[in-house]
């Protein structure tokens, strides 16, 4: 064509806006879109590419009552297959406009919108990857005060993956397992695998999964993996995942993974996506629940599917049911396929029983612990006889066999703490693969001779909380170190006895097992046991086995007993060795005694620990003696006066005036033969040393 004298041959027009915060352009059209009050400068540039000739034209235009659209975030641009990207529909600068349509062209197999909202948004996510940056055109369109406004916002999706996986399911899913939509031929693992062998390896260099990850939340609004964000899992580990649906919806995980050569050696990185569609979460929790053992045929019962009538119909009559079974069959009495068949509450002749149907898990449920879940209808009447039908969903829920008992001893404080370790591990005892990050512990009743209590570590200055028979259910423990409900903040405190309770393992809101939890109640060590004695004149203090046992009865399963030494004294085993810091036999301590200081009057005490055979603190306790006219030259253990002795029997403290040898005990006294322990005591029970003895014989005998 002729421009003026000059031939254009190949023209290009681009248009552009000078604030895109009034109003932008689109470069190839010129159409104009207000986004604020305000003016800007439309500019066109015309190129001839041939003749390398460029022209620019400029306009002003000023906004006067935009409708625009906002975008969170502002690049309108989604990176990740679980990012979103919110648009929000405005009237002038801040006003937002509700009830708005919105509708998408251009690339929309690329994008989905949910545009479900009176609220002027709307939510865009990315239904795809793209290996280019791929682009997308948003409308809204909304009636204000009788005018029509339209606007337009482009988007733009910058996702490129290695590989996208996918499956389609209603209920708990592993990643070993094929979903449930006809176009799953594969189960997530089997994918990955034949990407890994069709796409990675060649014929000089196969390769194999090594670890895998997800790089974005593992918790959507759709649903949750068995695993954190971040976790490395292991090839062989992979298929134990767990997927765990909450609502109908596309639960979306990027995810990041490494390969090997057979050698183990050059670990590669990849990236890729997976969806997974939840066309149904109801499974979990279904309408008619029954349980089950992993592999076994599970029997309904008539009376659980007449609860769910009455509680929509109270009065009514549940009259058949009707199935739609996946995951398995329904048979009758004689082993025969139910199907679609109506069964009876009260069959007649040539009907099908509802209690004598059983569900036969098929070969994939029979494997691990898992809830199964299908459809029925129950037709019956209200209690005005109208007939009435009612859908709902049946779950059965399998778990694994029990574990062996967790056992707890309570320690020397009476008190023990659970251990989140102990739990996985029974997890692991039972289910193979990876625990699962959102495993649970119910707890289904309360010790008899003990107690449990919760302290939330989480939280500052938290209290105590009684796990009484009213509340115990109404905990969810998890095996996490972080956050509320931790299982390691749970405690036994117990002193005898032994208590057994039961507890469920969940993951998410399915049972995988139950087990038991058995608290052995154990006895505090006492800490204060004190045992009393005196010193007179300095007259040494003997020690007595049955003092120590008579002061605390935990003395009696001692059978050693170390001394520290005194602060005013020494303490002799046989008159003449050191008796602190070694180890006595409790039928040795009439061997002891304690001689105080010269000149030390007042209370002096021996600290003392006791420990059993096994060397397990059994007490811990001192021994207060009081030092009385001491003077400062005091009389050796093994000297033949003997200051402070009784010199009648009347002053004999553990004398009674008729013990039987009280009479003998007081001609030996007058004799000077005995004098006691030097602390106003006979101890008629003591025990005397070979010494002791001859010296009373040979004294008795003049």
């Amino acid at each position: 064509m002729k421009n003026g004298t000059q031939e254009v041959t190949n023209p290009s027009l681009k248009w552009s806006s000078s604030n895109t915060n009034i109003a932008t352009v689109n470069e190839n059209t010129g159409e104009v879109i207000g986004v604020a009050l305000g003016r800007t400068d439309i500019t066109v540039t015309f190129t001839d590419r041939d003749a390398n000739v460029t022209k620019t034209a400029k306009q002003s235009v000023e906004v006067t009552n935009p409708f625009w659209i906002d975008s969170s975030p502002s690049s309108a641009t989604l990176y990740s297959m679980s990012d979103e990207l919110v648009l929000t529909a405005y009237i002038n600068e801040n006003t937002r406009v509700d009830n708005v349509k919105w509708s998408l062209t251009g690339n929309s197999s690329y994008f989905s919108i949910d545009d479900d909202y009176s609220n002027g948004k709307c939510v865009v996510t990315p239904d795809s990857t793209s290996a280019s940056k791929i682009s997308g055109t948003i409308t809204a369109t909304a009636t204000i005060d009788g005018v029509k406004h339209e606007a337009s916002k482009t988007v733009y999706l910058n996702i490129s993956t290695d590989i996208s996986l996918s499956a389609t399911v209603s209920s708990d899913y592993y990643f070993e397992e094929v979903g449930e939509a006809n176009s799953d031929k594969y189960s997530v693992e089997e994918q990955l695998d034949n990407y890994i062998s069709d796409k990675l390896s060649s014929k000089n260099d196969k390769r194999y999964l090594d670890e895998i990850w997800f790089t974005s939340k593992t918790d959507t609004s759709y649903g949750y993996l068995s695993v954190d964000k971040d976790d490395e899992i292991d090839a062989e580990d992979f298929g134990d995942v767990l997927f765990t649906p909450k609502a109908k919806g596309k639960a979306t995980f990027d995810f990041s993974f490494t390969t090997v050569n057979e050698n183990g050696k050059d670990r590669t990185k990849h990236t890729g996506t997976l969806t997974i569609t939840v066309t149904d979460a109801s499974s979990s929790s279904g309408d008619v629940v029954f349980y089950g053992d992993v592999g076994e045929d599970v029997s309904l019962d008539s009376g659980s599917f007449e609860d769910f009538w009455d509680d929509e119909y109270p009065n009514g009559e549940l009259e058949y049911v009707t199935f739609s079974v996946s995951g398995g069959t329904l048979r009758d009495a004689d082993g025969k396929t139910v199907g679609s068949k109506k069964c009876y509450v009260r069959a007649g002749r040539n009907e099908i029983e509802l209690d004598e149907v059983y569900f036969e898990p098929n070969s994939t449920n029979k494997k691990t612990a898992k809830t199964v879940s299908f459809s029925f209808t129950a037709y019956g009447e209200n209690k005005s006889g109208s007939k009435k039908e009612l859908d709902g969903r049946v779950s059965i829920v399998y778990t694994a066999e029990n574990p062996d008992d967790i056992t707890y001893t309570s320690g020397s404080n009476g008190t023990v703490s659970l251990k989140a370790s102990d739990f996985t591990a029974a997890y692991k005892e039972v289910i193979s693969g990876s625990v699962p990050s959102n495993l649970t512990i119910v707890f289904q009743s309360v010790p008899r001779n003990g107690t449990l209590t919760y302290n939330d570590s989480s939280k500052k200055n938290a209290k105590d909380v009684k796990l009484t028979s009213s509340n115990i259910k109404k905990y969810s423990f998890t095996t996490k170190s972080s956050g509320s409900n931790q299982l390691n903040d749970v405690v036994y405190s117990g002193t005898s006895g032994t208590d057994t309770i039961d507890y469920i393992a969940y993951s998410g809101s399915t049972i995988k097992f139950k087990g038991s939890v058995v608290f052995n109640g154990k006895g505090a060590v006492p800490q204060d046991v004190v045992v009393y004695y005196a010193s007179t004149a300095g007259q040494p203090a003997r020690f007595s086995q049955n003092d120590f046992t008579t002061a605390n009865s935990a003395m009696s399963k001692a059978a050693k007993i170390r001394f520290v030494t005194p602060a005013n004294g020494t303490l002799y085993l046989n008159g003449s060795t050191t008796a602190a810091g070694i180890d006595i036999a409790p039928a040795l301590l009439y061997s002891v005694t304690y001689q105080p200081k010269a000149g030390f009057n007042g209370t002096d005490k021996v600290v003392f620990a006791a420990y059993d055979a096994s060397n397990n603190l059994v007490a811990n306790g001192s021994v207060n003696i009081t030092v009385a006219g001491n003077p400062t030259t005091s009389t050796t253990p093994g000297g033949t006066t003997n200051p402070g002795g009784v010199t009648d029997v009347s002053q004999f403290t553990d004398v009674s005036g008729n013990a039987w040898y009280r009479a003998n005990l007081a001609t030996l006294v007058s004799k000077g033969v005995i004098s006691g322990r030097g602390d106003g005591k006979f101890d008629p029970k003591g025990t005397v040393t070979y010494g002791e003895a001859l010296k009373m014989v040979l004294e008795s005998c003049g």
